[in-house]
């Protein structure tokens, strides 16, 4: 391939800005080129239009790659709190299956997954729906290509916050309210072959362990978010040790 024709097929150089955070960055890429690719797309969702040239992204969220490895990535994403518009979720498309383990809930978080139609449009808002997230519990949601998923951590100011002149921190991305998840994610395709390399014992520790939780959840015939059980968030938070230590 040439470099010309190479250059063409990487999704950053496309102009367009991908809400897939895993296009071209695959096990195979020498990991200076995933990171490079990595805040090259950072840096064009902030200043690319969603969807409409009219409309120009204010994302708050933060996202960080923590590790990724035989195609199984972990991800730490933050959701500042904030009221009201002007602040717009980090979406991306379901392209591969996801476990969501939210490390930090503040007991007065309201979270919401986004809706249907362009972020931030009256209509987006309204169908905007809200989660029952838990601290310390894990939710998987099954790959399903084509749909959008992010999530907005809203404000629920009290009385005597806003009579304080204290509600300023609501669009604080650092502040004590954020909501603070670990995704880890895989596609269909990563996980078969990981299943292949797991029998020959390819697989470091935490990979295998993952690809055994994927393994057990894939075939559920649901587009739903389901909770895991406690025996599954208990092995979910063992990987995200060996991940994180």
């Amino acid at each position: 391939m040439s470099d010309a024709n190479f250059l063409a097929s990487m999704t950053f150089a496309s102009g367009e800005a991908c809400n897939c955070d895993e296009c071209d960055c695959g096990p195979s890429v020498p990991l200076d080129i995933q990171r490079a690719v990595q805040e090259h797309l950072r840096k064009r969702k902030l200043e690319e239009p969603v969807f409409e040239s009219s409309q120009q992204l204010n994302i708050q969220q933060q996202r960080e790659l923590v590790k990724r490895e035989s195609g199984v990535s972990v991800w730490k994403l933050v959701l500042p709190r904030y009221h009201g518009r002007g602040a717009d979720p980090i979406v991306e498309f379901r392209n591969s299956h996801r476990v969501l383990f939210v490390k930090k809930m503040p007991q007065n978080a309201t979270i919401q997954s986004i809706g249907k139609g362009i972020i931030g449009s009256a209509a987006e808002e309204s169908g905007r729906t809200i989660v029952n997230w838990k601290q310390c519990s894990s939710y998987f949601l099954p790959c399903l290509s084509g749909v959008a998923c992010g999530w907005v951590n809203t404000t629920q100011i009290t009385e005597e916050k806003s009579s304080s002149g204290d509600s300023d921190d609501a669009n604080n991305p650092s502040g004590g309210d954020s909501v603070v998840l670990y995704t880890m994610k895989v596609s269909p395709r990563d996980l078969e072959r990981n299943q292949k390399e797991d029998e020959t014992q390819q697989l470091s520790p935490w990979v295998a362990k993952a690809v055994e939780l994927f393994d057990s959840m894939s075939s559920v015939e649901t587009s739903d978010e389901i909770m895991l059980s406690s025996e599954e968030s208990a092995k979910v938070s063992e990987i995200f040790d060996l991940v994180l230590t």
